[in-house]
């Protein structure tokens, strides 16, 4: 069954615009990359039998049980293109940063929410998604509609960390002194 939550491209896997809402509702802590680098680290020390696998399977448990409560506790809504809005609840909310086409379909118009700048889709299946902590692992900067506005109308922003450019359809940091 396919779900839709990411689709790839090339080499690349890139999330979806119901994956992106997937992310954005869920809490704060579940959707970090540190929850993820906590079960890496830990799935390793399994294997190297340094940590219990019973006991992380149980803390497993005790987080499925948290987010199903979460979910129904109150959870914001969401709606994906082609669901009765009535079953869903309204779609999540994003704002439009100003003066800035899609750079990949250059019809839709680019949105922002929590965790992401996306197209509003002007033509059918274009899938541009920059998420806005993207460049911090190479210590560049998180984006923000400022940065994306300049990037989009310019192809390249000069900061006080260094340049951040679009080159070949690719965002890259470059930091000062290099």
């Amino acid at each position: 069954m396919k779900v839709g939550y990411a689709e790839r491209k090339g080499k690349t896997i890139i999330a979806t615009d119901k994956g992106v809402q997937l992310i954005e509702i869920m809490p704060e802590e579940l959707s970090s990359p540190a929850m993820t680098g906590k079960w890496e680290l830990a799935l390793e020390q399994i294997s190297s039998g340094q940590q219990d696998a019973e006991q992380f399977l149980d803390g497993i448990k005790q987080l499925t049980t948290s987010v199903t409560k979460y979910a129904i506790s109150g959870s914001k809504a969401m709606r994906f293109a082609g669901q009765d809005s009535r079953k869903r609840g309204k779609s999540f909310p994003a704002s439009p940063v100003e003066g800035v086409k899609c750079p990949l379909c250059g019809q839709g118009a680019v949105n922002e929410s929590r965790l992401a700048f996306s197209c509003d889709h002007g033509k059918p299946g274009c899938c541009f998604t920059l998420w806005k902590d993207c460049l911090t692992r190479g210590g560049g900067p998180v984006l923000n509609d400022k940065i994306i506005q300049l990037l989009l109308q310019h192809g390249q922003v000069r900061g006080s960390s260094g340049v951040v450019m679009i080159y070949q359809n690719n965002i890259l940091f470059y930091p000062n002194g290099s």
